[in-house]
Formats: C-alpha cells, sequence, structure tokens
C-alpha cells in the first residue's frame, strides 16, 4: 500500500464530491414534470384554467371543483377569489349546495358537495377515519374503531392515554390487534365513563 498524504487525502475527497455534485446536477429529477408534484401558486393555477379551450357560446369557462368531503375544493376557489366567498369549515360536509362563482367575466368556478361513493372506493369505515365523513354522523362505531385497532400498536395505546389492554385469552394469538370493546372499555374505565346502575357497562 502506498502512503497517502493528508493532503492527498483532502483531494481525492473533494473531487469525490464536485463528481457526485456534478453527476447529481446532470440527473434530471423524475418528478420535475410530473402534474402530480407540481404545486401552482394563484397565478399559475388560473394560467392553467385559461389554457383550456372554452366552447361554450357565451365565451365563459367554467371549471367545477369535485372530490371526497374536507379535502380543501372550497378553500382553493376563496384562494383563488382572493376572499371569503363561501364557507369552510374542518368539518366534512360544510359546503352543502352546488356554487357558481366569477372569477372574472371569462372564468367561472363551481363549488360542489363532495361526493362520497364508499361502494367503489372505500369503506365508511376507512372514511370516518380519514376524515371523509364526519364523525358525528357515525351510526356503527365498531367498524372505525376496530380499523384504528389494526392500524396502531397495542404498546401506542397504552403509552398515550395510560391504560392496560387485556392480553389476548389463552390459545388466541398473543401478538393479535385489540378488539374494539377491548379498547373501548379499557378508555371507558381510565375517563370513568361507567354506568352507574352497572358498573361494568360502559
Amino acid at each position: 500500500a502506498l502512503p497517502i498524504s493528508p493532503d492527498d487525502s483532502d483531494s481525492e475527497s473533494e473531487s469525490e464530491v464536485s463528481e457526485s455534485e456534478s453527476r447529481e446536477e446532470e440527473t434530471p429529477d423524475a418528478n420535475a414534470d410530473s402534474p402530480k408534484s407540481n404545486i401552482l401558486s394563484r397565478e399559475e393555477l388560473i394560467d392553467l384554467f385559461r389554457s383550456y379551450e372554452c366552447t361554450g357560446d357565451d365565451h365563459v369557462l367554467t371549471v367545477g371543483l369535485v372530490g371526497y368531503p374536507n379535502v380543501g375544493k372550497s378553500s382553493t376557489i376563496n384562494t383563488l377569489l382572493q376572499t371569503k366567498r363561501v364557507a369552510v369549515s374542518a368539518t366534512p360536509g360544510r359546503t352543502k349546495h352546488f356554487q357558481t362563482l366569477f372569477v372574472d367575466k371569462s372564468l367561472c368556478l363551481c363549488d360542489c358537495p363532495g361526493l362520497v361513493f364508499p361502494t367503489f372506493l372505500s369503506t365508511k369505515a376507512a372514511m370516518v377515519c380519514n376524515g371523509i365523513l364526519p364523525i358525528d354522523r357515525m351510526h356503527e362505531h365498531a367498524g372505525p374503531v376496530s380499523l384504528v385497532c389494526k392500524n396502531i400498536p397495542r404498546i401506542a395505546f397504552e403509552r398515550t392515554y395510560g391504560f392496560y389492554l387485556v392480553q389476548p385469552p389463552e390459545g388466541e394469538d398473543p401478538n393479535r390487534a385489540p378488539h374494539a370493546d377491548e379498547l373501548l372499555k379499557a378508555y371507558a374505565c381510565t375517563r370513568h365513563f361507567l354506568s352507574r346502575r352497572h358498573p361494568t357497562s360502559w
């Protein structure tokens, strides 16, 4: 092996860094031209709308914002109009009616209530957990709570809420996720959400 002086090692490391930087500059960003990764400003989004051909006789381009509840359709419209023209809320389902608003004489925006198709896209339990359906309209709790139990470790519940979840009975998988009723009972006991007539009820 040949001895290498400190100056030589520094020069070699500097050359390696410069070569890696040059390779990074030459390598194109795969997501740079992807429409899914581009974040547009207000002016850029309006210019994008205007790039589409208007086929109506009134020469007014109408753009509709359609999608799941609580994803920001109304907030986007308020941003484009630079004023609060439509009501927004953190609770899904705030927009109740179809609304049309003009940015100017040639561009019209349509604000639509959120559309939900649980049969085709997802379960109602997943939509409740993801904030798509309002939780105050939930008629059945076992589905959403079971989904939460499947996706969050048992130890995370115990550390966060300060209770102890009962271990699975003998013969069951000791590492299985807690059942919905096991989680709710443990939480109810910790918060004293118990019935006076039936102390074991919650």
